[in-house]
């Protein structure tokens, strides 16, 4: 399961809910069990909490990654 977490606060993103996110392309996978190697592309529509100028925690499984939103200017 895929998660963001900032500030101790949880959003798990569902994409059965077309507010959540939406997939890059859709001839390619997305979403279910990312095998190593396999890439999957798409948007996420972040809650309103989330301050995208402060890092935030990528969980999926066991892996967990402090991440940056990318600013453009």
């Amino acid at each position: 399961m895929l998660s963001f977490e900032q500030n101790g606060k949880t959003w798990k993103p569902d994409p059965a809910v077309a507010d959540d996110l939406m997939p890059l392309n859709a001839d390619s996978p997305f979403g279910g069990d990312v095998s190593c190697g396999q890439i999957h592309q798409g948007v996420f529509f972040v809650p309103s909490w989330l301050n995208t100028d402060a890092p935030i925690v990528v969980h999926y499984g066991d892996f967990k990654y402090e991440a940056r939103f990318i600013a453009k200017r």
